[in-house]
Order: C-alpha cells, then sequence, then structure tokens
C-alpha cells in the first residue's frame, strides 16, 4: 500500500502505519516518515495523534508529533492536531497543561481557538492555571475583535469572560490568581463579553 500509485491508498496505508505505531516499535518509522511527508501523509498522522491523545499509554507519542503538527504549514493539518482537545472533554485536563500551553503559542490557535475553548468551557473538573494564558493570548491576538458583537470572535470572547472567572475562583491561592485578575482588567477595557454582569455576580 505505501508504494502504491493510488494516493488515498497511500494516505490510509500511512494512518495504519501510524495506528500501529501507537503499540509497535517497528512501525514507528512509517509514522516518523508520514510526519515528515506529503500534506496528505502529515494529516494522516495529525488524525491519529489527535483522536489518541486522550489514552495514558499512547500519550507521549501522540504529544510529540502534536507539537509539530500545532504549528505546520498546512491548515488543515494544524486544525486536525487541534482537533485533539475534542477528546478530552470528560478528562481532567491539569495533566494536558504541557500541551494547552504550546497550542496557545501556536499558528493552530489563531486559526482555531474554538476547539479548546470549548473543552475548557465544557469540562467539569478544576480548570488549569495555563487557561490564563489561552485568555491571554486570544485577548493580545483578537481584542478588538472579541469585543465586537458583529465579528466571529465575539463568541470566543463570552467564553473567555466566563472561563477567566472560573479560573479565578479555583486558583485564588495560587500564582494564576493576579493573572486571572490582569485578563479581567483587560476584558474590562475591551468590553469583552459578559464580564460586567461577571462582575456583578461576583460582587454579590
Amino acid at each position: 500500500m505505501l508504494k502504491s500509485t493510488d494516493s488515498e491508498l497511500v494516505e490510509a496505508a500511512y494512518r495504519l502505519g501510524c495506528i500501529a505505531a501507537l503499540t509497535n516499535e517497528e512501525a514507528r518509522v512509517i509514522a516518523e516518515a508520514a510526519a515528515s511527508g506529503t500534506d496528505k501523509q502529515r494529516l494522516a498522522a495529525a488524525q491519529v495523534a489527535s483522536a489518541n491523545l486522550g489514552v495514558d499509554e499512547f500519550r507521549v507519542w501522540c504529544e510529540k508529533y502534536l507539537l509539530r503538527f500545532f504549528n505546520d504549514s498546512n491548515k488543515e493539518v494544524r486544525e486536525t492536531a487541534g482537533n485533539c482537545f475534542r477528546q478530552l472533554q470528560s478528562q481532567p485536563l491539569e495533566k494536558f497543561e504541557n500541551v494547552i500551553e504550546k497550542y496557545c503559542r501556536s499558528a493552530a490557535y489563531q486559526d482555531n481557538s474554538e476547539a479548546l475553548l470549548y473543552t475548557l468551557e465544557t469540562s467539569t473538573d478544576k480548570l488549569p492555571g495555563i487557561v490564563c494564558m489561552a485568555c491571554e493570548l486570544l485577548l493580545k491576538r483578537f481584542g478588538f475583535e472579541a469585543g465586537d458583537f458583529r465579528t466571529a470572535r465575539a463568541a470566543d470572547g463570552y467564553t473567555v469572560s466566563k472561563l477567566i472567572f472560573r479560573v479565578y475562583h479555583q486558583h485564588q491561592r495560587d500564582e494564576w490568581a493576579s493573572r486571572a485578575l490582569d485578563v479581567i482588567d483587560e476584558l474590562c477595557q475591551h468590553g469583552v463579553g459578559e464580564v460586567i454582569t461577571q462582575l456583578q455576580e461576583f460582587d454579590r
């Protein structure tokens, strides 16, 4: 299959090779070839890494490739890698702080912040403090857009305003509290989301 002239068959072969590489050392040469190959081959590897990040025994392998794909030259590869967070909705997110941090600093986050923000918003566990960074960087890049209800970024603004108050409530006794307050100040400056409503509820 890897030597086929049919590009779709080759893509499927690399995807299977990446799946095999999760548990088979010998197949990892195929995974590395896919991760360094054509757009379609990298996409195949990104699909496997994204789908399996939440499996503890595969996490190290998946993180290795996802961190590369977050800054891939191909937007579809970046977006597919970013979808890894959709697989984590039922898991404690604190153990994925490194992946969240790298994603927030990547080109993929600029393309597709919603994948991460939705997972953070729907999580029922304690949010990791690194969520402050996710909010900070989104405001730095899209602050004015997030405060304008006519733009697509306005929805992200509402999510960020909810998240940062959760982080503040959950981290009042550690170093993240002051950073959360700084983000809240910035939200007020930009008029983003429901920050005024959130402040009024907090005062009560």
